[in-house]
């Protein structure tokens, strides 16, 4: 796991299309709604953000 490899967060996650199931939407709507009123740009700056953050590994725990 990257993360323990102290690769930052953003970094970490996977980078494929199947890397992102319902916890990248669950990661998107708090971003969006707290950043609704933002330029477009800036906006997904935030979203791309939350996106690359890993999911936390139940091995961990």
């Amino acid at each position: 796991m990257l993360i323990r490899q102290d690769v930052p967060a953003e970094q970490a996650g996977g980078v494929d299309e199947n890397s992102n199931g319902n916890g990248s939407l669950m990661r998107i709507l708090p971003v969006a709604s707290r950043f609704v009123n933002e330029m477009p740009e800036r906006l997904l700056e935030f979203v791309h953000r939350a996106l690359a953050s890993p999911v936390a590994d139940d091995s961990l725990h």
